[in-house]
């Protein structure tokens, strides 16, 4: 009879990878990087235009990691619109600092400016991808920022109304018109001009735009002399 034992070979078990992370540990980049990546693209893009497969090439990474990190593209958005608004936040804090109610109002509305001619797509990402979402990260995060805008503009009318310097006004629709304005910086840049016929560098046009918008914006709300 024969007795010849038939050698099996056994394949070895295979770890269950989590979810998204790419096989490849050459292809693995931080979940920082792909947020860095994200923002560089937002300085030269519109956010309909940033895709997971644009980001991941910036850095080098297996698009995979998107979803390993951040679940899917809007994950990646909203840890990318957090970190633009942890960056100027300590502007914003400094500023509140400013000796009048005034000059607190101009300091801040220009480091909104600063945000936006530094990231020219910063608010589109917000209302665009963010606003536009029905997924509650996004919705939290809006709500946040908005009601701490709301909350810092009503502390320095308060203080300014208080000192004799600033009337009341409607301090929700200041808000909402200072993003506005701030979102058609470039814009804004572009069509003045084609108005004024004449070409001007853009940091110069920011200065001279920061300067008359609170011009315009504190002779509406500043407190007058009783005739």
């Amino acid at each position: 009879m024969d007795r010849t034992v038939k050698q099996v070979t056994v394949k070895p078990h295979k770890t269950k990878r989590a979810i998204g992370r790419p096989s490849d540990p050459s292809h693995v980049v931080g979940r920082e990087a792909l947020i860095n990546a994200a923002c560089e693209l937002l300085k030269t893009m519109p956010p309909n235009e940033v895709s997971g497969v644009k980001i991941a090439r910036l850095c080098g990474a297996d698009p995979s990691l998107i979803r390993y990190y951040f679940q899917d593209r809007l994950g990646l958005l909203i840890a990318t619109a957090e970190k633009l608004t942890t960056e100027f936040n300590p502007d914003l804090a400094v500023h509140a600092a400013g000796e009048s109610s005034q000059d607190r109002f101009r300091a801040r509305m220009g480091t909104l400016l600063d945000l936006d001619a530094k990231n020219p797509f910063f608010h589109r990402l917000m209302l665009e991808e963010l606003l536009e979402s029905d997924q509650k990260p996004a919705h939290d995060l809006l709500e946040n920022l908005a009601k701490r805008g709301v909350a810092a503009y009503r502390n320095i009318f308060d203080r300014g109304i208080e000192h004799g310097e600033l009337v009341n006004v409607n301090i929700e629709m200041l808000f909402v018109v200072i993003v506005g304005i701030c979102q058609s910086f470039d814009s804004a840049h572009r069509l003045y001009e084609l108005a004024a016929g004449k070409n001007i560098e853009r940091q110069t046009f920011l200065d001279q735009y920061k300067q008359f918008l609170g011009d315009l914006l504190i002779n509406g709300a500043a407190k007058r002399s009783a005739e």
